[in-house]
């Protein structure tokens, strides 16, 4: 039993975020102030608006350091603290998204992924062929068998429509098992190498969209640590 003004505190294990209220009051009504504290799970989130909102703290600098924004290129404070992004203003970013298009994928869970992908577009903008502090977009699509590939320096790609054309496009395509070393391993040996050839020193960021489920092609761990290397 609880009074009036009694206060109540909430904490999660080792490993999950508190969302909602950390402390909340008995309120006079019978209520309890504050929002209901919900334990997530690290990077668990429930819409691809809430993904692609996690992303925002990164992506905020990039419009900083990248003019496909078109904002100003004042460089905030917290931009000194962060290492993965940073990259001086005349080199932009080839930001390349490995898409998961097995048979595994369902299409309510494909247009999420597709949700989340426009969202990235959005807050990074896409860049000119030719700008050099641009940002420039590449896809990989991967199955088991199949790898459809967006290049970063596409000439036709110049709208966050063309990128969405693409990955509508390859939904037609979705089928067969997850070779997930398949998407990884052409990026590093194809559009990194293709990109680098266009634009110089380019800072390098990769997201992947899985389910997880990878039955071809092995461990997919010594291919991104050669991506990462």
């Amino acid at each position: 039993r609880y009074n009036v003004g009694n206060t109540v505190q909430y904490e999660c294990k080792q490993g999950y975020i508190l969302r909602g209220a950390s402390e909340r009051e008995c309120l006079p009504n019978g209520m309890w102030s504050g929002l209901d504290p919900i334990c997530d799970a690290f990077n668990s989130y429930d819409t691809p608006e809430e993904a692609a909102n996690a992303f925002i703290p990164a992506f905020e600098i990039l419009k900083y350091l990248t003019s496909s924004s078109q904002l100003n290129h004042t460089i905030c404070a917290v931009c000194s603290k962060q290492r993965l992004l940073w990259k001086p203003l005349d080199r932009g970013l080839d930001l390349y998204i490995v898409f998961d298009i097995s048979g595994s994928i369902n299409n309510k869970h494909f247009d999420k992924s597709v949700s989340f992908v426009m969202k990235l577009v959005e807050q990074v903008g896409i860049g000119l062929v030719h700008d050099p502090s641009g940002t420039r977009i590449g896809i990989v699509a991967f199955t088991s068998t199949e790898v459809d590939v967006l290049y970063p320096h596409d000439p036709h790609v110049k709208t966050s429509a063309d990128v969405l054309n693409f990955l509508q496009n390859v939904q037609n395509k979705k089928r067969g098992g997850n070779c997930m070393v398949c998407g990884l391993n052409k990026v590093r040996t194809l559009l990194i190498p293709t990109s680098t050839r266009q634009r110089v020193g380019a800072k390098i960021a990769i997201v992947l969209l899985t389910d997880g489920q990878r039955n071809m092609g092995g461990d997919p761990t010594h291919e991104a640590d050669l991506l990462k290397a």
